[in-house]
């Protein structure tokens, strides 16, 4: 038998539940939505409430116990005891002080983290603690050589391999050190976007140095630590009159870096644009 709406609202006004249009559940009448909610809460078995904060913690803390680049993983690194932790810094002091940050930082959180941590476990965080405390004060000594763009590495890579920009030393171009310095440009230039220098090997060996401490490395020898040194140093003019990177500047940019990105690439664009 079907109600009339007249009779069906009469039922529901001395019901005991009251539906509100901005809920989705009836809610009993004088009981604020909030005591409803918490008297709910109440109710839940424990293992539900405490479950979802540990699934998240895992997700955050997953880096930590996986190998997201198996193929270029340093092997030998570990935090068993404070002998470990001592072979893991020696391992990595080749590599970029990002890298060796990188390694040194997850290997003492995995100490600290372990569900079961033992003595020799704290041994080994006291030895990476010393080593993380004193890598603010390294890290704010390195010079600062500020990445090129990609564009301007690749178009002098391209003038050099196109011959249409030569070292004004012939001596130069022929030199190892020279090549070492096509090579590494080479690897700039087709690295995935995002990919950082640290996490880049230039060979096969984990333990050599990654390009970006083969990069600092080289500009140490090359860039002078004086500004007004290295602007005087950095062009010279063609026979043409037109105004090129010097040689010593051309081997800055291949390590991918100019203290005139917007000068240097005018000058390479200039220079291609003629012999076309």
């Amino acid at each position: 038998m079907l109600r009339s709406p007249a009779s069906f609202a009469a039922q529901m006004l001395h019901s005991r539940f009251v539906f509100r249009p901005d809920c989705t559940t009836a809610i009993c009448r004088g009981q604020k939505p909030m005591q409803r909610a918490v008297e709910h809460k109440r109710k839940q078995p424990e293992s539900v409430t405490a479950s979802a904060p540990k699934t998240k913690e895992r997700k955050q803390d997953s880096h930590l116990y996986t190998d997201d680049n198996p193929s270029t993983t340093l092997h030998g690194t570990g935090f068993q005891d404070s002998t470990v932790a001592q072979r893991t810094i020696d391992l990595v002091q080749k590599r970029s002080l990002t890298y060796q940050f990188q390694v040194i930082n997850t290997m003492f959180h995995r100490a600290k983290h372990h569900p079961h941590p033992n003595a020799r476990m704290h041994g080994a965080m006291d030895i990476f603690s010393k080593w993380l405390e004193h890598y603010p004060a390294k890290k704010k000594q390195l010079p600062d050589y500020k990445k090129a763009g990609r564009a301007v590495v690749q178009a002098y890579l391209a003038a050099v391999e196109n011959d249409q920009l030569q070292p004004a030393n012939n001596e130069l171009l022929k030199s190892e050190h020279f090549q070492q310095n096509l090579r590494w440009a080479k690897m700039y230039v087709d690295m995935p976007p995002g990919k950082r220098l640290a996490n880049t090997l230039t060979c096969e060996d984990p333990q050599e140095p990654d390009m970006e401490s083969l990069r600092l490395t080289n500009l140490q020898k090359l860039v002078p630590d004086d500004s007004k040194d290295r602007d005087s140093k950095a062009w010279r003019l063609c026979e043409d009159k037109h105004k090129q990177v010097s040689d010593l500047h051309l081997q800055w940019i291949l390590w991918g870096f100019t203290p005139a990105e917007k000068q240097a690439m005018v000058a390479v664009r200039a220079l291609t644009s003629d012999q076309h």
